[in-house]
């Protein structure tokens, strides 16, 4: 029996040392991962250090103080978009002329304007020339309200007469077009057009006003229907500012608002942007988990950086011509990538405390590994004490029952 027993306890052992030998060999390879998870948050922390966001340079328009602001899709291609820095003395909100444009060729517009789009589309569906970016403004300025057009309101009525543009050869000159226009098409009650302010007025107000005047309404063909955008489009180039610094100054829009001539030619760039496009997207389609899409600065630099957002620059000469062109962040004077821990401190330190709480949960772990292999180690030492006694007590055995035979 002690033959017996010794024998097994012996196997025992034997069985213990090896389940201790596989479980330090589990550790080290755990410790051995530990160091791979400290190169990943260093990696974590450095890619932090190395991230870039958006920015944009601008200038306060009272003040003059320049700043660097995190680019948003408010901030930069919104209605009331920052001042970018170089900006006329005086400038306001919306006139930086960046165009967001995503990677299926849509402007990326605010909700209010893409529902405005359309329902503006929708109202003047067929209407030929007065599918016009200035009559889009207005309809934007009057808050969407199909009822108030360019000249029917009485405020802005009076304010185009008294400008004096009666010696602007050039208005008078497509303004005579214009006549021409409507006595061709048997309008022989047309005012007389040069020096007549009144006549301008008359005509700029039916220019907008449905394609009719007095229940007729009459078909113009293409060249037609440019004459009158032509009239259209340079009157307001010229004039906007003076119509809009002759309105009275309690005069308000329909929405109760002052008019402000720097929305009116935002709306007209976006909507000469939506056109050269073919469409529009509204910025809320973009809105996900990380919340609101047109305030989110980590949205728009990464959708920038990787192409399924582009800029570009919408821009209208003296003529009322528009222009539309790519931009290049690396080449803009007031648009680029900065390292985000210059501009946003608390970034650099959440990212600091993320690395120091990583490097702080490895470190006790390898102390408890350590700790195990210590305990480990310790088990097998007695084990393998145990194990050389009772090997000699097998063996002495051994000796003294085959001696017996010698």
């Amino acid at each position: 029996m002690g033959m017996a027993s010794s024998q097994a306890r012996l196997l025992m052992i034997t069985s213990r040392m090896h389940d201790i030998e596989y479980q330090a060999q589990s550790i080290q390879n755990a410790k051995l991962q530990l160091a791979t998870q400290q190169d990943e948050a260093y990696e974590k922390y450095q890619q932090a250090l190395d991230a870039t966001t958006l920015t944009m340079q601008t200038i306060n328009g009272t003040s003059g103080e320049h700043s660097t602001i995190p680019a948003n899709f408010s901030n930069v291609f919104g209605l009331h978009a920052a001042n970018p820095a170089g900006s006329p003395a005086g400038s306001t909100s919306g006139n930086n002329g960046y165009v967001l444009v995503d990677s299926r060729g849509r402007v990326v517009v605010e909700d209010e304007i893409y529902e405005g789009y359309q329902n503006y589309q929708s109202v003047y569906s067929g209407a030929g020339f007065t599918d016009n970016a200035y009559l889009f403004a207005w309809y934007m300025v009057e808050g969407g309200n199909s009822g108030h057009q360019l000249g029917s309101n009485q405020d802005l009525t009076d304010a185009i007469n008294a400008v004096d543009y009666s010696e602007d050869e050039g208005l008078i000159d497509l303004a005579q077009q214009f006549e021409q226009v409507l006595q061709n098409h048997g309008f022989s009650w047309v005012p007389s057009i040069p020096g007549s302010q009144n006549a301008m007025s008359w005509l700029l107000t039916w220019a907008q006003d449905h394609n009719s005047n007095g229940g007729t309404t009459i078909n113009l063909d293409s060249e037609e229907e440019d004459v009158i955008n032509q009239f259209v489009n340079y009157f307001w180039s010229h004039y906007t500012n003076k119509v809009f610094n002759g309105l009275d100054e309690n005069a308000l829009n329909a929405n109760g608002d002052d008019y402000n001539m720097a929305e009116f030619n935002y709306y007209v760039r976006i909507f000469n942007a939506i056109q050269e496009h073919g469409g529009c997207i509204a910025i809320s389609d973009f809105n996900g988990p990380n919340g609101d899409a047109a305030t989110n600065s980590e949205w728009l630099t990464a959708m920038i950086q990787s192409g399924q957002l582009s800029i570009e620059m919408a821009q209208i000469d003296g003529q009322g011509n528009f222009n539309l062109n790519g931009v290049s962040v690396s080449s803009d004077t007031n648009l680029s990538f900065t390292p985000t821990s210059s501009i946003d401190k608390a970034a650099l330190a959440k990212a600091e405390a993320e690395y120091e709480h990583t490097l702080k949960v490895i470190d006790r772990k390898d102390k408890k590994y350590d700790l195990d292999l210590s305990k480990l180690d310790t088990e097998r030492n007695a084990l393998d004490k145990q194990r050389e006694g009772i090997e000699k007590v097998i063996k002495d055995n051994v000796d003294r029952t085959f001696g017996i035979f010698s």
